[in-house]
């Protein structure tokens, strides 16, 4: 796309203090509704668990994770390290999709999407759409791609190749941010 047009980055957790220094037409925001057709967040907030905002749980946490690399470990996202105790993992991504969707029923929005749980997902859930896009530092990356007629969720690799999605202009005008 030409470099004049505009790009909306929805912070996450870990990208507080790490925006460029040149950023051009990047927009940063907490997130992004299109109408009330999709409601777009980073999706850390929907964890609802004090725990993980806990700094005695986060120190520990690291800890174990400094540990374990002294231990000859390679360091490991802490996603993957996460993914690795399955039923607290499937209970957080539960969490995530549970509290998303309430907030879609709260503000009448008919999808809502988010990464925080880094797990690729799409799926409709007590009458909301629930799209996860998963992570940038997984294997294999998604996007959502988004016209007035659909809404995608796709490999970035079968993006690229699908010239339906980069031949369409996008015409949402009242598109709004929300704080």
């Amino acid at each position: 796309r030409a470099s004049n047009e505009q790009v909306i980055w929805i912070e996450g957790n870990h990208d507080k203090g790490y925006r460029p220094e040149e950023s051009g037409n990047i927009q940063f925001v907490d997130s992004y509704a299109l109408d009330k057709r999709l409601y777009i967040v980073h999706g850390d907030e929907f964890v609802g668990i004090k725990m993980f905002r806990n700094a005695l749980f986060l120190k520990t946490f690291k800890l174990f994770h400094n540990l374990r690399i002294l231990f000859g470990a390679n360091p490991v996202h802490v996603a993957d390290y996460a993914k690795k105790f399955h039923v607290l993992y499937d209970f957080l991504r539960r969490k995530i999709m549970n509290c998303a969707v309430e907030y879609g029923h709260e503000k009448n929005f008919k999808a809502v999407a988010c990464g925080h749980g880094h797990f690729a997902e799409d799926t409709i859930h007590e009458g909301i759409r629930y799209i996860n896009l998963g992570a940038w530092t997984e294997a294999t990356n998604h996007c959502l791609l988004v016209n007035e007629e659909k809404m995608e969720l796709i490999t970035i690799e079968n993006a690229m190749q699908d010239s339906e999605w980069f031949t369409t202009e996008l015409s949402y005008n009242e598109a709004e941010m929300v704080k």
